[in-house]
């Protein structure tokens, strides 16, 4: 008889129907298609239940298997201004963890965590072996800002380093710096859900219609709009370079960092468009004639693996990228570019591709799927 995988329980970073899936989210919704998942959500207050009317989920409805189970603990409010309070809010968090433990019958999952930050969770939750997936450089985002954050931070990684059996990195050259290397070691970097940008090269998908309002050709960015990350400068300088073609950014201004402000970026053939729907971008990103990576190069960026290089990849589409170590690997298929002037001449470039060089961004794009990264990561899981 064939034993049971082990359950996972996922402390994750972001609510499971965020409408700006990452990492964490295709990660465990393909998990739960072999094994059965509780994913923890970020906790909500009261206050925040009030505000989304009562609703702590997100805004898009995400279709799970049988074996995903979704918790959205309920925690007490302002505990940024109260130690007592967020010491509490832990405790709170924790029982609720356990009663759902319980009541799904999890016998000592692997418990699994994207953060730093969830130390606190470490042998408190009965679980069998602790997973560490590490995405990005924490303590270079935002919510790092000072000296005494990015310290807690690094001590907290410490201890989650310590007890975990297994560390999943998405990025080789953050593995490398920081000495992450060992048999407990996994370099997996992020991978796109193929299928469902593919969609955008099918005959039946259909541009958005006010992508096609906007009017071509159209260089497009999907994807948060926060200073820390988009180089708004080099944006600015090469849109006005290129007045006849349209820049489209589609996501949300100051997802992680709310004192985002670009004004560079109020120019006629610019275009903020707002966040939209998950299951909608293949319509919008087939309006693309080329793809924007416009990442400023700085201690946060170097290390990340950012998901859209093969979302578009996927869906045929060239792509202009500043010079992030992650993307070098894809070698011709990404035009790399540093300054306004290189970044423009790139754009014009990538306006003439040819099929070859399409069918080669698809071909790259497949062999980077999820389909494939979950065999990868099962491996893993199953010689533990």
């Amino acid at each position: 008889m064939t034993e049971r995988p082990r359950d996972i329980v996922c402390i994750a970073t972001r609510r499971l129907d965020n409408p700006m899936p990452t990492n964490v989210q295709h990660l465990m919704l393909r998990l739960a298609e072999r094994r059965r998942v509780l994913y923890v959500e970020p906790p909500v207050d009261p206050v925040f239940l009030v505000r989304r009317g009562r609703d702590p989920r997100g805004e898009t409805a995400v279709q799970t298997s049988n074996q995903m189970h979704v918790l959205s603990p309920i925690v007490l409010p302002w505990a940024h201004r109260s130690k007592a309070i967020a010491a509490l809010n832990q405790r709170l968090l924790v029982a609720q963890i356990r009663r759902r433990r319980r009541r799904l019958a999890f016998e000592r999952p692997l418990l699994w965590l994207f953060s730093p930050r969830q130390a606190g969770m470490i042998g408190r939750l009965g679980e069998a072996a602790v997973c560490y997936h590490i995405t990005d450089d924490y303590k270079a985002m935002p919510g790092a800002a000072t000296a005494a954050a990015r310290s807690r931070l690094v001590a907290d990684e410490q201890t989650v380093l310590q007890a975990a059996r297994h560390v999943f990195i998405t990025s080789r050259r953050l593995a490398e710096d920081r000495g992450l290397s060992g048999e407990r070691f996994h370099v997996i970097p992020n991978v796109a859900d193929v299928d469902h940008f593919g969609a955008a090269l099918r005959p039946e998908t259909r541009v958005a219609e006010e992508m096609a309002a906007i009017g071509g050709p159209i260089a497009g960015f999907v994807g948060a709009v926060d200073d820390y990350k988009i180089d708004f400068e080099l944006l600015a300088a090469a849109a006005r370079r290129t007045p006849e073609i349209s820049w489209v950014l589609i996501g949300p201004v100051g997802w992680a960092d709310p004192t985002t402000v670009p004004p560079q970026l109020r120019l006629p053939n610019v275009h903020l468009i707002g966040p939209r729907p998950y299951r909608s971008l293949p319509a919008y990103v087939k309006a693309f004639s080329v793809a924007l990576i416009p990442y400023r190069i700085n201690e946060y960026t170097r290390y990340c693996s950012p998901l859209k290089l093969y979302e578009y990849l996927a869906a045929g589409v060239g792509v202009v990228a500043t010079d992030l170590p992650a993307l070098r690997e894809a070698g011709d298929l990404v035009t790399i570019a540093s300054d306004p002037e290189s970044f423009a001449v790139a754009v014009r470039t990538r306006l003439e591709d040819d099929d070859g060089l399409r069918r080669a961004r698809i071909d790259l794009a497949a062999r980077n799927s999820w389909s494939r990264r979950i065999e990868e990561i099962e491996a893993i899981l199953c010689e533990s």
